[in-house]
């Protein structure tokens, strides 16, 4: 769980220029740098899933509330994809 937070927390720095020049697309976060912006989920998962397995990483919309179903939602989706 501790991963996952760095991830979150490198996501947040990141959060203003990503909004600015991303909104709306899937930003992936690995080893808390930001890998890339996809324009849907399955993208981002897809990519996320080739590189780095089961992970951690975290693929968020950008400009998109934290709800945190939302992310159970993702996460279950991703291990689908794999």
């Amino acid at each position: 769980m501790a991963e996952i937070r760095k991830e979150i927390a490198a996501y947040d720095r990141l959060r203003d220029a990503l909004e600015a020049n991303h909104f709306g697309e899937w930003a992936v976060v690995y080893d808390e740098e930001l890998v890339g912006t996809y324009q849907s989920f399955e993208i981002a998962a897809r990519k996320a899933v080739k590189c780095f397995g089961q992970g951690p990483y975290l693929i968020r919309q950008v400009g998109a509330p934290r709800d945190p179903l939302m992310i159970l939602s993702q996460y279950v989706s991703v291990n689908a994809v794999g």
